[in-house]
């Protein structure tokens, strides 16, 4: 009988999910779940470059659901950069049209 402490492992078949056994929770950190719209800066980019953490959590994030709300957010929580954290919201989004028909001169590439 697996751990009551662990997540659940799922896989995404004919559009649905299907928890196919449970996955252990890394030892050592916290997970956290926030925001997949963030801004970083170039030193935790480098850290992420040359840690061993994101790469541990990166074969973790591979099995679970909505990878891209845990992973970043679990690194800059357990990063030694964790009390330079701003929670702040500077996300501008607008979804008023359909990329094809945004004018291509103000298109970002």
């Amino acid at each position: 009988i697996p751990h009551p402490e662990m997540w659940h492992h799922f896989v995404e078949c004919d559009g649905s999910l299907h928890r196919i056994m449970r996955l252990a929770l890394i030892r050592g950190i916290n997970l956290f779940m926030g925001s997949q719209w963030f801004i970083i800066p170039r030193y935790f980019v480098d850290w992420l470059l040359n840690d061993s953490l994101p790469k541990q959590l990166s074969n973790y994030a591979k099995h679970i659901v909505v990878a891209d709300e845990h992973y970043f957010n679990t690194l800059v929580k357990n990063s030694p950069f964790c009390h330079n954290l701003v929670n702040t919201n500077y996300l501008f989004a607008v979804f008023d049209r359909w990329e094809n028909e945004i004018d291509s001169s103000i298109r970002l590439s």
